[in-house]
Formats: structure tokens, sequence, C-alpha cells
């Protein structure tokens, strides 16, 4: 109510679902819904271990460390991903896909 009252015509959600929107409400007031109807799960997939080794590698903190000036490796080694255990919450299209490319790695995936 309180959108349609400040004037909004479209509710753009930039996921698949529609769960947390009413939609019959939002066809009673006039409200247009769109959402992303389809993705790309291995780019989501791919995203998330870009994420990982990231945060492995400490490339935030390797990042800032340069824009100073400061180009030591002290603190910023990480580890090795093979052998190690990942475990995977959710075994949809994008779960499966990040548990095959983290096997990949060499990792054992508990899903």
């Amino acid at each position: 109510q309180r959108l349609h009252s400040s004037g909004t015509e479209l509710i753009a959600l930039r996921s698949a679902g529609f769960n947390n929107v009413d939609l019959a409400e939002a066809e009673r007031l006039g409200i247009t819904v769109g959402r992303v109807p389809a993705y790309s799960p291995h780019a989501v997939a791919e995203h998330a271990v870009a994420l990982v080794l990231g945060l492995n590698r400490m490339t935030h903190r390797a990042y800032n460390r340069v824009r100073e000036g400061n180009f030591s490796l002290d603190g910023l080694l990480g580890f090795d991903l093979y052998g190690k255990t990942v475990g995977v919450i959710g075994t949809g299209k994008i779960g499966l896909i990040f548990a095959d490319i983290m096997h990949g790695f060499g990792c054992r995936v508990l899903a």
C-alpha cells in the first residue's frame, strides 16, 4: 500500500522467485512485478569460487598493501585448497556446480 501511495508502478526483483512479494496485492494495486526468470547457475557458482579463492589468497589485503606501496608477502600466503573439505549447503543447480568445481580443485565435498 505504501509503495502504491508513493507512486511506485514497478517492483523489479533481482531474483528468480516471487516468494517475498504479495502478487495478488501488487496486481490489485496495479503494480507490475518483474524478476529474473533465468540466470546462469555456472556464473553464480564460478563467482562463489572466485570469492573463496580471493579470501584464501587474501587478495583484498594484497590490493590494499600495493596501493600503499607495500609489496611484502607477510601474512598473505593462504593455503592449498587441494585435500581440504568443503561443505555445501543447498544442492540445487548452483550448489551442485559449485561442488563440482571444488571437487576439481581436489577438495573433499560434503553436500
